[in-house]
């Protein structure tokens, strides 16, 4: 601990203690001329926080009304130097790969994934609606059931609508990604890449610093002209002598900013090239990978977002049908039959004047054909042969024109059918080409929430079943025409 006639000399710059020095007080005083931002002081030891902290208010002061003097620009310059030269050695690098382009996608894609999986039991409902060629008049029809009464909302309508929005929301940013490769590249590739993100990142700065200098070299120019034209007009050879030796300062500034932009832009030129390398370098390979998985998923987000739309239709409607005030008015539009989307669309389509169509409103006739499509009622065969498949849809279809038929003979193609339009009857085959009329059924019956009637044909009597009922048994023999007389048999028995 030194005396109380020591003194203690330190210097500060940049906010900074740079030198400690004692002496003794009888001994000569060390004094150095510097510049504004950098400042000798004597003080006692005791007092030397106290002085630490004065002086940096004094500087902090100086600097304020020096905005502009050369020690202040130099003074940042040596800022920039310092906080630039640690990261010159990443310049003489290649940037390394920090997550590969399989587990930069997979992280993207088990996320998705994680949301598709608590949605799976949507694909057990029976129907689909295009969500995306619905979407605008859905939400139309929701906000319209809405308003003439509240209480259809009910917590499931609101629990649907809440998980409808939020696979929308899924669907777009995938969608987002998939058709701009660039923007899948960027956020699920290159913000996986440590190292590139450095570079990106001082990339950044170093722009900021280029700016700072430039704004500083005009400032300086135009002070050097100001001198200069000081020089000329100076009457004392004193005032001359003083100027020149500000000029001598502020060229001396000048050219040093000059240097430091020109070591910065050649940094900045290097970094820029190696981000470029490295994204040239994965591109390619990258856009190739995501398109090939992405293709995959976007078919399964999309499917259920349409079992999605069509779950909360059919609820909607279905609490709709059941309120007073809703019956009431669409009975004053004499809207007299089945309410659903399409008749409260068709409804819609004949207040439009179809002398001035838009491309919203042809957008409209679209989704009213494809409701059309979904409204029907389809009877399915399912045989072993697709020969007798085609005898059994062509003579059901003569018995009965108005009936929607559509034969198979492979099970998983029927089931995919099934879940996407609406089925009233099956006529299934006792032996199918992969697998029997029960393990089909039940399999059938797992997968679809609806309950058509079921026509079995085969010598043998099916097993009992909690998951269905069979309406009628033929022989496996019997005739085409046979079949389609017992469908129809079976389609106009009496509601019990």
């Amino acid at each position: 601990m030194p005396s109380v006639g020591l003194s203690v000399l330190y210097k500060i710059e940049n906010d900074k203690i740079i030198s400690l020095k004692t002496t003794d007080k009888v001994k000569e005083r060390i004094v150095e001329k510097e510049p504004i931002k950098e400042k000798v002081v004597e003080v006692p030891q005791q007092d030397l926080k106290e002085a630490i902290a004065q002086s940096l208010k004094e500087k902090k002061d100086l600097l304020s009304t020096s905005k502009h003097s050369p020690s202040a620009i130099e003074a940042e310059l040596n800022k920039l130097l310092t906080t630039s030269s640690g990261n010159l050695n990443i310049l003489n690098k290649k940037i390394s790969l920090s997550s590969d382009i399989d587990s930069s996608i997979k992280l993207y894609i088990d996320e998705v994934n994680i949301h598709l999986k608590k949605r799976m039991n949507y694909k057990k409902v029976d129907g689909r609606l295009d969500y995306i060629l619905a979407k605008r008049f859905l939400w139309t029809t929701f906000n319209n059931l809405k308003d003439i009464d509240r209480t259809i909302i009910t917590n499931r309508v609101l629990s649907i609508r809440k998980d409808l929005t939020f696979m929308d929301k899924l669907y777009e940013n995938f969608t987002k990604k998939t058709t701009s490769p660039a923007v899948a590249f960027e956020e699920l590739f290159l913000t996986v890449q440590s190292e590139y993100k450095v570079v990106k990142s001082f990339t950044g700065k170093t722009s900021e610093k280029l700016k700072y200098l430039k704004k500083q070299e005009e400032i300086l120019k135009h002070q050097r002209e100001k001198k200069n034209t000081l020089i000329g007009e100076a009457k004392s050879k004193k005032l001359r002598n003083d100027l020149n030796d500000e000029l001598k300062a502020l060229n001396g500034t000048y050219v040093d900013i000059v240097h430091m932009m020109a070591k910065l832009q050649e940094m900045q030129d290097i970094n820029i090239t190696r981000l470029k390398d490295f994204e040239i370098k994965y591109r390619a390979e990258f856009d190739i990978s995501f398109k090939r998985e992405a293709k995959k998923y976007k078919e399964i987000i999309k499917d259920i977002l349409n079992a999605q739309a069509f779950f909360l239709d059919f609820t909607l409607w279905k609490e709709a049908k059941i309120s007073k005030d809703i019956r009431t008015y669409f009975k004053k539009l004499s809207i007299n039959v089945e309410l659903n989307t399409k008749t409260y669309l068709k409804y819609y389509l004949s207040t439009l004047d179809e002398s001035k169509s838009s491309e919203t409103t042809k957008e409209l006739y679209q989704l009213y054909d494809h409701l059309d499509e979904i409204y029907k009622e389809y009877i399915i065969v399912i045989a072993s042969s697709a020969q007798e498949a085609m005898d059994y849809e062509h003579s059901i279809k003569t018995i009965d024109k108005t009936y929607n038929v559509k034969s198979f003979i492979d099970e998983v193609n029927c089931v995919k059918f099934a879940m996407v339009y609406t089925i009233k009857l099956i006529v299934v085959e006792e032996k199918l080409q992969k697998t029997s009329a029960d393990t089909f059924l039940n399999y059938y019956h797992t997968h679809i929430l609806s309950k058509p009637k079921i026509l079995h044909l085969g010598n043998n009597s099916p097993l009992y079943s909690n998951n269905y009922h069979i309406d009628k048994k033929l022989p496996a023999n019997s005739s085409p025409r046979v079949v389609a007389s017992a469908v129809q048999d079976i389609l106009t028995l009496p509601i019990k």
